[in-house]
């Protein structure tokens, strides 16, 4: 049977991927509170710094912080997106924590 999407990876195993990306995403997002901002080590003088010289409130700082917190994460996830549909060609393997990403089997 032919693949709908790509013709490189079964159909199944692109629609998991993207089921685990979509999970990554809305952990990510719930993950990241104000609380646990104030958690974290967080530079008072830069917070302070960049509130005075980008004309911009303390919230607003907090809130695009926030945002590049989820950024971040959501970036690692992308990255092991790549693995796992890499890891779903005939002949590639993932290395799961072996000292490689992807190899040709």
């Amino acid at each position: 049977m032919k693949n709908k999407y790509v013709d490189f990876i079964p159909d199944a195993h692109l629609i998991q991927c993207i089921s685990h990306l979509y999970s990554s995403y809305i952990r990510a997002k719930a993950e990241i509170t104000k609380s646990k901002f104030f958690k974290n080590k967080i530079d008072i003088f830069k917070l302070t710094f960049d509130t005075k010289f980008n004309g911009v409130d303390e919230k607003s700082i907090i809130n695009s912080e926030i945002l590049r917190q989820i950024d971040k994460s959501i970036n690692n996830s992308i990255g092991t997106f790549h693995e796992q549909i890499l890891g779903g060609i005939d002949g590639f393997e993932i290395g799961n924590l072996s000292g490689f990403d992807i190899k040709s089997a």
